[in-house]
């Protein structure tokens, strides 16, 4: 299985074309904001901020995107969330990017490719607004990156970045890599 793991920085849109120009994905998972904003259909969505799933889907529903009724929510501690999200206990540190990637090996994915994930203070998407772009670059980048270094030979084996810090730590994606199976 091949995954899609879509992050809410500013380059997703990009980073998700020149992904699907190498690979139709068995699953795309989202986190945070880019669930709301992101046009086609979603399998998972992610988030260490499960309090905004409802106005997120609220969002994504006004726009008109699909909003499959099998879609599962995922997030590291389901206290004071919305009925039906899934719990991953042990996924608390690194970014809810990070978090796309244990969903995806939950489910199965053995090709992982993170868009819009670059793990860098690049300014993010706002799925709850129509201006898309948030005013501030995203300024919690380096507190996130100790818990991808740690993992790099555990949870992140089999996945690639299209972009940024997370590309140069685990390379990008090409047509061979996406083939192989293990």
């Amino acid at each position: 299985m091949r995954a899609l793991c879509l992050g809410s920085a500013q380059g997703v849109f990009e980073d998700a074309r020149q992904a699907l120009e190498l690979f139709r994905p068995d699953v795309v998972i989202a986190c945070n904001d880019i669930g709301a904003a992101w046009p086609e259909p979603l399998d998972h969505w992610a988030s260490l901020h499960p309090q905004h799933f409802r106005a997120w889907r609220a969002e994504r529903l006004r726009r008109g995107h699909p909003v499959p009724p099998d879609l599962r929510y995922w997030t590291c501690e389901t206290k004071d969330c919305p009925r039906g999200v899934t719990e991953l206990p042990d996924a608390r540190r690194g970014s809810s990017g990070l978090l796309t990637v244990r969903v995806a090996k939950r489910i199965g994915a053995r090709r992982i490719v993170l868009a819009g994930i670059p793990l860098t203070a690049s300014r993010h998407i706002d799925g709850l607004s129509t201006r898309r772009i948030k005013r501030a670059p995203w300024g919690e980048a380096e507190k996130y990156r100790p818990a991808w270094l740690e993992e790099r030979t555990t949870t992140l084996r089999g996945v690639r970045s299209m972009s940024g810090w997370t590309r140069d730590l685990l390379g990008a994606p090409d047509r061979q890599w996406l083939r192989c199976r293990g």
